[in-house]
C-alpha cells in the first residue's frame, strides 16, 4: 500500500504507481522505488517560468491550429515572433492567449522550431513555439519497399577487410538488383578512442559524433602498427589501436588542401572542437586524431548516402535511446540528465528479470525549459546522412524505465514525457529533413501510446517473432494430434515488418526450441500455399512473404537469417568480448550473387 502523501507527490512529478505489465496485468511499483524516483525529479526541478505568464514554456501549433500552451485571464497581451529561419513577425496585441490564431495565419506560418515573445502588464517573456505539420510525412508506396538490415561492423569487403563506411555503399550496389531499396544498420556513433572505448553501438560516447574507426583506409595514411588478424570475430582491442595510428598518421601529415577543408569543417561545426577537447581529457595527444576522425567520418558517411542515392537506394540508420553516464553529452549539458538513475524496461517475455541499459535519464522538465531545442539538434544531427531514421525505444517520448540507485531492472518506475511536444519536434525535423521516421514502439506498449502514434502518422514496427511465441501451443500436441486453424494477425498498415529484431534470437533457435505446428499451419492458411517444414530456409521466406503482402510500408530481411547465422550479436544484459564482434562469413561483393540472397528476395516479391 503505497502512502496517499508519496501518491501526491508521483501525480504532480508524473511518476506512474502502476502500469501494466507485458502479460496485460496491472502492477504496482514498490513504494521503495517510487520514493526514490520522486526523490531524484524533485532534486532535479527548478523554475519553470512565472505561473501567471500568459504562455507555457512550449507553445504548439500543428497543422495551422493552437494545440496546447496557452493560459492566462485574457488580459491583452503583446506577442512577436522570431522564426528560426530568420526574420519576424509581429508585434500585435491580443485579448488573450488564446486569440493567437485571430490574429496571426497560423496555418502559413512555417513548419519550424520558433521563438515567441510576449509581453503583459509591463512583464515580458518568451516560449518555444513548435509550429508542426499535422502528421509525419511519408513516401507513398503501393506496395511494401525491401530493406536489409545488416550491422555496419559486421561487414567487410576485399578492398577493406576491417570495419569501414565504404562497405555500406558496396552492399548496396551488390544487392541493388535483387530489389532491396534500403540497407538498415546499427547506431554509427562513436564507441570512443583510447580508455573510452566500448564496442556497443547503443552505449555511445556521443550521439552527436560518428565512429571515427569506420573511416575508411582511402581516406587515411597508414599506420606503423600491424594489421588486425582477421576471423570469425572483431578483435577490437587491435582493431581500435591500428584505426588509431592511423588517425594520429593522417593528423599528422594532411595535405595543404585538406588542411583547409579541415579548418573550415571546424569553423562551421564547433561542437567538433569542443568534442576532441572532451574526448581527449584522459590522452591530450588523440586530441587531433579525434579531430581529423570526425572530419574524415563525415565525408564518408556523405559519400556513402550519395553512393546509395545514385542507385535510388537510402540508408536507415538507428538513433539508441541515449549516450552513456560519462559521455559528451552528460558533460555538455549536465541539466538535462538525471544523475543517479539509468534507464531500462521492466521484465517481458523475452527478459524476464527486466533490462537495465546503464543509461541516465532525461528530465522531461529540463527539456521543456529550453523548448526541447537538443532533442531537435539531436534529430537533425541524426538526419543529415539518413533517408531513414529509427528511433530505438520511440516510448522514450511518452514514459521511461527509471531505475533507481540501488534497485533491480524489475524495480523501476514508469516516468512520463510531453508527448505531444516530442513527437511535434521529431515531425518538425523530418518535415524540414525529408527523412521517414520509425519508431521502435516493441514490448510493453499501452494502447494510448499506439493511437497517438498513429494520430501523428509516425510508422511503427512489427515483429512476426513475437506472432510466432504467442501461437506456439503450451505443451506441445502428441503424435497425431491436429491442431485447428487459426487466422493470424493483420500486419498493421505502414509499418516497418520484419521477423526479428536484432536481439531476438534467430528463426531457426525459435524452430528448434517451440513447436510451431500451430503457426505453420495458420501461416499456410494466410499465404495460400504450403510452407516448407521447420528448419528449412523457405520458412523464413514464407513468413517474410506474409509481410510483403501485408499493407506493412518496407519489410525488412536479416541477412543473418539469409545466410542461415543463428549466433547473436550480443547477450542483452551481459558485458563480454563476444558482442558486437561477430564478423560476416561474407564479403560483400559476393552477396550479389549469393544464391540465398537472390532466391529470398525473389521468393518475396515473385506475385
Amino acid at each position: 500500500m503505497i502512502a496517499p502523501s508519496l501518491l501526491e507527490r508521483a501525480q504532480r512529478l508524473g511518476a506512474a504507481p502502476t502500469y501494466i505489465d507485458a502479460t496485460k496485468q496491472p502492477r504496482t511499483v514498490s513504494e521503495s522505488a517510487l520514493s526514490a524516483v520522486c526523490d531524484l525529479l524533485e532534486a532535479g526541478e527548478s523554475d519553470t517560468g512565472d505561473p501567471d505568464a500568459p504562455y507555457a514554456r512550449v507553445v504548439l501549433v500543428r497543422g495551422g491550429t493552437l494545440r496546447d500552451g496557452s493560459a492566462g485571464d485574457g488580459t491583452p497581451v503583446v506577442v512577436d515572433i522570431e522564426f528560426e529561419a530568420g526574420g519576424a513577425e509581429g508585434p500585435v496585441v491580443i485579448a488573450g492567449p488564446d486569440d493567437l490564431g485571430a490574429v496571426m495565419p497560423l496555418g502559413s506560418l512555417p513548419v519550424g522550431i520558433h521563438t515567441l515573445r510576449w509581453e503583459r502588464n509591463g512583464r515580458s517573456g518568451e516560449s518555444a513555439l513548435l509550429v508542426a505539420p499535422e502528421r509525419f510525412p511519408m513516401s507513398p508506396r503501393t506496395r511494401p519497399g525491401l530493406a536489409l538490415f545488416a550491422p555496419a561492423y559486421t561487414l567487410w569487403s576485399e578492398a577493406d577487410p576491417l570495419p569501414s563506411y565504404d562497405n555500406l555503399p558496396r552492399l548496396g550496389a551488390a544487392l541493388s538488383a535483387n530489389g532491396i531499396g534500403t540497407l538498415a544498420t546499427l547506431p554509427l556513433y562513436s564507441p570512443g578512442l583510447g580508455a573510452d572505448f566500448q564496442a556497443s553501438p547503443y552505449s555511445p560516447t556521443s550521439r552527436f559524433h560518428w565512429n571515427e574507426l569506420f573511416v575508411p583506409d582511402r581516406l587515411l595514411q597508414p599506420g606503423s602498427g600491424d594489421v588486425p588478424e582477421l576471423g570469425d570475430r572483431i578483435d577490437w582491442p587491435a582493431v581500435l589501436a591500428a584505426r588509431t595510428e592511423q588517425l594520429r598518421a593522417t593528423a599528422q601529415d594532411l595535405p595543404d588542401r585538406r588542411r583547409q577543408h579541415l579548418a573550415a569543417f571546424l569553423a562551421a561545426r564547433p561542437d567538433v572542437t569542443a568534442y576532441a577537447d572532451w574526448a581527449s581529457r584522459h590522452d591530450p595527444s588523440l586530441h587531433d586524431a579525434f579531430l581529423v576522425g570526425q572530419f574524415l567520418a563525415e565525408q564518408a558517411l556523405a559519400d556513402v548516402a550519395t553512393g546509395l542515392e545514385g542507385r535510388g537506394q537510402t540508408i536507415a540508420l538507428d538513433l539508441p535511446v541515449g549516450a552513456r553516464e560519462n559521455s559528451w553529452e552528460t558533460a555538455t549539458w549536465p541539466d538535462l540528465f538525471v544523475a543517479g538513475a539509468t534507464i531500462g524496461a521492466p521484465p517481458d517475455r523475452f527478459f524476464t528479470e527486466g533490462q537495465n541499459w546503464a543509461l541516465p535519464p532525461l528530465s522531461p522538465t529540463t527539456s521543456r525549459q529550453d523548448g526541447h531545442r537538443v532533442w531537435a539538434h539531436l534529430l537533425r544531427s541524426a538526419c543529415r546522412f539518413a533517408g531513414v531514421l529509427r528511433i530505438d525505444h520511440v516510448m522514450q517520448v511518452f514514459r521511461l524505465w527509471w531505475i533507481p540507485p540501488g534497485h533491480s531492472a524489475d524495480d523501476g518506475v514508469y516516468v512520463h514525457y510531453p508527448a505531444d511536444e516530442l513527437l511535434a519536434v521529431a515531425a518538425i525535423v523530418a518535415h524540414q529533413t525529408h527523412t521517414t521516421m520509425v519508431g521502435e514502439d516493441l514490448g510493453t506498449v499501452p494502447d494510448s501510446v499506439v493511437e497517438l502514434l498513429a494520430d501523428w502518422g509516425l510508422p511503427g514496427m512489427y515483429e512476426e517473432g513475437f506472432t510466432i511465441h504467442d501461437w506456439a501451443p503450451e505443451p506441445r500436441p502428441r503424435p497425431g494430434e491436429t491442431v485447428a486453424p487459426t487466422v493470424l494477425p493483420v500486419v498493421p498498415n505502414d509499418a516497418w515488418a520484419g521477423i526479428r529484431t536484432h536481439d531476438m534470437p534467430a528463426f531457426a533457435t525459435t524452430a528448434a526450441e517451440l513447436d510451431l505446428a500451430r503457426y505453420r499451419e495458420a501461416l499456410a492458411a494466410d499465404l495460400g500455399e504450403e510452407v516448407p517444414p521447420e528448419g528449412d530456409l523457405g520458412s523464413d521466406e514464407s513468413m517474410a512473404r506474409r509481410l510483403f503482402r501485408s499493407e506493412a510500408c518496407e519489410v525488412v530481411i536479416d541477412l543473418d537469417d539469409v545466410l542461415g547465422v543463428t549466433a547473436a550479436h550480443n547477450v542483452p544484459g551481459t558485458i563480454a568480448d563476444t558482442n558486437w564482434s561477430r564478423r560476416s562469413a561474407v564479403p560483400v561483393e559476393a552477396l550479389g550473387h549469393d544464391e540465398r540472397v537472390t532466391r529470398t528476395c525473389s521468393t518475396m516479391t515473385r506475385p
